[in-house]
């Protein structure tokens, strides 16, 4: 946020410890909030316009897609969306009721963003339209030049349209204030106005919002859930926030019959943090609310005691093996990661323990393409950080698709974290499932029967989740097999694993946790542990700047504590506070997200049959001659298979965009997955035989047509069946003997 249009003012622990007692001991009296306007009369009272007064630009909408995302103002997340493509074209909204200005023009005000990133590398400006009940008014781009942070664009009659940024995300979008002049004898006093905002239709995602935010000119105030260090003690803290339409306006805050804060007024949003004296039972604080020196609002703001809570911090990149990138380049990027995680890991080792640095790998798929081409004293470092416990190691290969896969195949999805294991003498107790939003029943004893004790499942917020984050987010519990011998700790964060991909919490500020921290109270959770997904996007990075927030955080901070952790640190702790108050189910958590795997069914198909060869083959080997078992072929065909099953179905615009370069090349590699599995499949049911088939010559051979025929059975059990035996194979006649 740039210093020059700050909306957010903290009013910071140094500045309010000068001013003496704490806040809350006007619970015994009053916290008093003074409103002056700079050089006017002070008989103007609150609801009386002046000639500098803004009007809301926003009360309700009208129609068009809305979308929950992140703006300049903490209490505005939902927003109307309109893209430069025909699908999403039009948003339509109402403002407050226009009152007589005082002067020749209105001003309205309203909340907005605007894409400037761009998608893809051609990103240019594209076009939108303003209409006023109806009419259009003006024309404005997206600019991607240094001119999109704060530009102008003038209507008819001295109209006048601009947008002034407060804020920009991690992709280098904006969000900022719109304002719009527009002239009183076009629009006459009493009605509100209808304003709507087209695109042209150029087949572009690139966006404009205007969010669901009314500005309220009324103190709103609330305990927030946390406890502070304060003047050697701990306390809490007061949220005022304040919105103004009003310049020149000067906020002055009284507690105790101390001034506090004396600041001017922004337009927009203006909050501040106010420490008051920690509280052991609900109690409740007196504000009054005075502007010009009239009494506006008395309000009685309760304080309840804060629950102790502890965050982990579990940052891990989550792994799409393709999606945003092709996938032989999401794996060297997944490797950049690694070797980051340990720089960071070096860096922090002399922090104090909750903010010394740790990285999580979601799956092994990054890992052992890494060990195989590090040096070797690189993978002694990765090794030994693992040992240590700074890096986090998850059972599972890859964010696998249950429903695609049977029993054994299940059984491949750890198969690499048991031969790691086995040759680093590390256990690997903890898996990891991100995006999906389910799993059939048979996971849990895949997961059991490869010593996995904890799964932690992060399903995405946004699309096709059912209801998984509303039924079972922060609602831990042990999931029982069929067979009732085994059972896991599954735990779905309620934050999901996406609460950071709008950016990273040095960027985002304390406003995130505090948030978190509110939603864990209005839902009344029950533990003190606090399970957060930490990744910065889909194959992203790690933070750099993660310990650095956590220790200052922490000192600044009594709750939530906040502890960069691993999963299995996590459980460990959880468990061994928590597992015997835990239920435990049995069950389905049935998976839907297989369907992508519809629209590849050749290839879906071929992979089932890939299965049920492998499978056959492994019978047979172990059958025949398992000394000379193709342990190496085996472990190839299987990860192909399980690189098949893997989450990601196509490029992240394989919908939009089915033709693109990108597109197509990454389902090249998807496919040779399936193609590549059924070849060696093949090539190693074929040589399963080979061993036998001097072995299967009659001894004597009474006729030279006489054919001796092996048929093993593969299953696990006795069966009894019809074999269907080739023409060429019974060209001696129809009748056959066993040799009893």
């Amino acid at each position: 946020m740039r210093a020059r249009h700050t909306m957010l003012i903290i009013c910071s622990l140094f500045s309010l410890s000068a001013a003496g007692s704490l806040a809350a001991q006007a619970r015994r009296t009053e916290i008093v909030i003074n409103v002056t306007q700079k050089g006017t009369d002070r008989g103007r009272g609150a609801n009386t316009p002046s000639p500098e007064s803004y009007v809301n630009g926003y009360r309700s909408s009208l129609n068009g897609q809305v979308l929950s995302y992140h703006s300049s103002h903490p209490d505005a997340d939902k927003a109307l969306l309109v893209r430069a493509n025909r699908e999403v074209h039009s948003i339509t909204w109402e403002t407050d009721t226009l009152a007589d200005p005082g002067t020749a023009m209105y001003r309205l005000v309203w909340l907005a963003g605007l894409d400037r990133a761009g998608w893809g590398e051609n990103a240019q400006a594209h076009t939108f339209r303003l209409l006023i009940n109806g009419s259009p008014w003006f024309t404005f781009k997206n600019y991607k030049d240094s001119t999109a942070e704060h530009w102008s664009v003038a209507g008819r009659d001295g109209a006048n349209l601009s947008f002034r940024s407060e804020m920009a995300d991690k992709f280098g979008d904006l969000f900022g204030y719109m304002f719009l002049n527009l002239p009183k004898k076009a629009f006459r006093p009493g009605a509100p106005l209808r304003l709507q905002i087209e695109s042209e239709d150029e087949g572009s995602a690139e966006w404009y919002m205007t969010f669901e935010y009314r500005f309220n000119f009324t103190p709103r105030l609330r305990a927030e859930p946390a406890l502070i260090r304060h003047q050697g003690r701990a306390a809490q803290t007061l949220r005022l926030s304040l919105d103004n339409l009003r310049p020149g306006r000067i906020i002055e805050i009284i507690a105790s019959g101390e001034r506090i804060v004396k600041k001017p007024l922004n337009v927009g949003a203006n909050i501040y943090l106010l420490p008051i004296e920690a509280v052991d039972s609900e109690e409740t604080v007196s504000v009054r609310f005075n502007v010009d020196g009239h009494s506006v609002n008395l309000t009685e703001v309760p304080i309840l005691p804060v629950t102790k809570r502890s965050i982990y911090l579990l940052s891990y990149s989550h792994n799409d093996i393709g999606y945003t990138d092709l996938q032989t380049a999401v794996e060297r990027k997944q490797w950049n990661n690694i070797e980051t995680a340990l720089k960071l890991i070096g860096e922090t080792r002399d922090y104090p323990a909750e903010a010394r640095y740790k990285w999580n790998l979601e799956g092994l798929f990054p890992v052992e393409g890494y060990l195989r081409q590090v040096s070797q004293e690189r993978r002694a470092e990765f090794i030994e950080a693992v040992r240590a416990g700074s890096i986090g190691l998850n059972a599972l290969y890859a964010n696998m698709l249950t429903g695609l896969a049977n029993a054994v195949e299940m059984s491949h999805f750890t198969s690499y974290a048991r031969r790691f294991s086995k040759e680093y003498s590390i256990p690997i107790t903890t898996a990891v499932e991100s995006d999906v939003p389910g799993f059939t029943w048979g996971i849990v004893t895949a997961l059991a029967q490869s010593g996995v004790r904890y799964f932690a499942s992060a399903p995405n917020p946004f699309d096709r989740i059912g209801y998984a984050l509303e039924q079972w987010g922060d609602k831990p519990f042990y999931w029982t097999s069929q067979s009732g011998d085994e059972k896991i700790l599954m735990w779905i964060p309620g934050a999901s694993y996406a609460s950071f991909h709008e950016g990273e919490l040095s960027k985002l500020g304390d406003e995130k946790i505090l948030k978190l921290a509110r939603k864990l109270d209005e839902n009344a959770y029950p533990y003190e542990i606090v399970q957060l997904p930490y990744t910065l996007g889909d194959n992203g990075p790690p933070d750099a700047n993660l310990s650095h927030f956590v220790e200052d955080w922490n000192e600044r901070y009594i709750s939530p504590k906040l502890i960069i952790a691993t999963h299995e640190q996590m459980f460990r702790d959880f468990e061994s506070r928590y597992g015997s108050t835990l239920p435990s189910l049995r069950g389905d958590f049935t998976p839907y997200w297989e369907d992508g795997a519809a629209s590849t069914a050749f290839e879906t198909a071929l992979n089932r049959r890939t299965v049920d060869r492998l499978i056959q083959g492994e019978a047979v080997w172990s059958m025949s001659a398992p000394g000379g078992f193709p342990a190496r072929e085996y472990e190839s065909a299987w990860r192909d298979v399980v690189l098949y099953d893997e989450h990601t179905w196509g490029a992240s615009n394989s919908i939009s965009e089915p033709d693109d370069s990108m597109v197509i090349a990454q389902w090249k590699i998807k496919q040779h997955f399936a193609t590549e599995a059924d070849t060696l499949s093949r090539r190693l049911l074929e040589r399963a035989f080979s061993p036998l088939s001097e072995a299967s010559l009659p001894r004597r051979a009474k006729k030279p047509v006489e054919r001796s025929i092996d048929i093993y059975n593969t299953n696990s059990w006795r069966r009894t069946d019809v074999v269907l035996v080739s023409p060429e194979k019974s060209a001696a006649g129809d009748r056959v003997v066993d040799d009893r």
